[in-house]
């Protein structure tokens, strides 16, 4: 279950209100606590109910239903509307059983308490009424953007009263000369080309010196490194947060942003702590300052597919890249394993980033192989200007590959005291032997010293 706290406390503040919810329910009042967002009041768990993520495999429809009736049926419940969804939120969490990974304003941010920083942009926006969205300029756009292809929307807003004011921001004859400009998206694309040639030029060879790219193949530990490399002191590394092209521009930005202590967005698990695996629930992003020692920090940012498409790009431009590899039978038995949303679990048709491989078959398990071999002929071919972390290597030892990269950039290797274990675990991955034939006779895995396995 993911969720933000609500911002302010309405409801709950005499602790009588959440004595009289649980009881309508027969449930125990929890034992833990959090506070608002906003207003930063201490409260029982009390979560927002503007976006919600659950589990799509538990009956939590059927329990809300059932929670928000007990709640509303029972007199001793007052000030419960128009908040009784809310109110019946951390109940079913309780009811259910179910783990909780609090989301931040990225994902539910409060548009009608508080401006946008133009800098940092959420990704959903929460603003209560129409109104609230003129506050933006990042709303603004939206609702352009929308109109764009939608033109018609103006003609509904006109219609309702709340919408009137934001109707105004039709300009029927600019938006009819833009809607009908065939040259928009090259303007757009030319002006953001200009920005990144203004900040590559404006990058110092002694500043890119002090960024670093991560990336490799999906689920090879590219996750699980951001975090160790976050470990060490004045290094900073991000986990997808931006994949745009314009990478000098989006550095030059993300680096101004910590310097001066202002909230910058990466993932967290469910605990609070950075994420090592993406592919488990509970993972969210969430905007914190950054603490670093001085400007002379290490940035990096680790991305899969955009970056090792851009591989040879990157190294010509004088980026240092890390490249996390894994042998291609847990790599692909792991790809098998993820989610709808991941691109790797796009074969047919491919997802955007693989659209430019030539695929010789539509068999599933065969494109996977072709998708390995792809990316190992290119990592292979450049390998005398990268960093290669073998993924088995890295779990064996994390210390000796951090010695490496603090050495790198004279950097003080953190004391670990963990253990990894390593994931390359027949019983971790239901692969069947045809896929392990496939994968030994077709995999170039020797390019990276890997041997066949059963």
């Amino acid at each position: 279950f993911n969720a933000k706290f609500v911002d302010t406390l309405i409801f709950g503040k005499d602790p009588s209100e959440w004595e009289a919810v649980y009881s309508a329910v027969g449930l125990p009042l929890p034992s833990i606590a959090g506070e608002t967002t906003v207003s930063g009041e201490a409260t029982l768990p009390y979560y927002n109910a503007g976006f919600v993520v659950v589990p799509s495999n538990v009956d939590f429809g059927r329990v809300l239903l059932e929670m928000c009736l007990a709640i509303d049926a029972d007199p001793q419940v007052k000030n419960k509307r128009p908040w009784l969804d809310q109110i019946a939120l951390p109940l079913v969490v309780q009811k259910l059983n179910l783990e909780v990974g609090l989301l931040g304003e990225t994902h539910n941010f409060p548009l009608h308490l508080r401006p946008i920083d133009e800098s940092d942009r959420p990704v959903f926006c929460h603003y209560h009424s129409p109104r609230q969205l003129l506050k933006s300029r990042s709303t603004v756009s939206a609702l352009r953007r929308i109109a764009l292809e939608h033109p018609y929307i103006w003609d509904l807003m006109e219609q309702q009263s709340d919408w009137r004011q934001v109707a105004k921001l039709d300009r029927a004859p600019l938006r009819q000369r833009i809607s009908h400009a065939p040259g928009l998206w090259y303007m757009l694309q030319l002006r953001d080309w200009l920005g990144e040639m203004y900040h590559k030029g404006r990058t110092r060879k002694a500043e890119l010196e002090r960024n670093a790219i991560v990336t490799g193949f999906p689920r090879s530990g590219t996750s699980l490194y951001s975090t160790l490399l976050n470990s060490i002191p004045n290094v900073v590394c991000l986990n997808e947060i931006s994949f745009t092209d314009n990478t000098f521009s989006f550095y030059r930005r993300i680096r101004a942003r910590v310097t001066a202590g202002l909230p910058v967005t990466n993932k967290y698990s469910g605990s609070g702590s950075l994420t090592t695996n993406t592919i488990g629930g509970g993972t969210q992003r969430d905007g914190r300052v950054i603490p670093v020692e001085d400007d002379q920090f290490v940035l990096a940012q680790k991305w899969t597919l955009p970056y090792l498409n851009r591989l040879e790009e990157l190294c010509d431009e004088g980026w240092n890249v890390c490249v996390l590899v894994r042998h291609p039978l847990y790599a692909i038995s792991s790809w098998k394993r993820c989610p709808p949303h991941f691109g790797i679990s796009k074969i047919d048709p491919p997802d955007g980033p693989l659209t430019h491989i030539q695929f010789q078959t539509s068999d599933p398990d065969e494109r996977r192989v072709e998708i390995w071999n792809h990316y190992a002929r290119a990592i292979h071919s450049l390998r005398d200007r990268l960093n290669i972390v073998r993924y088995e290597e890295l779990v064996l030892d994390p210390g000796l590959e951090l010695q490496s990269f603090c050495d790198s950039y004279r950097l003080e290797k953190p004391k670990l005291t963990l253990e990894l274990k390593t994931r390359n675990r027949t019983d971790s991955y239901r692969s069947n032997e045809e896929l392990s034939e496939l994968v030994n006779g077709r995999c170039e895995m020797n390019l990276f010293g890997d041997e066949a396995e059963n």
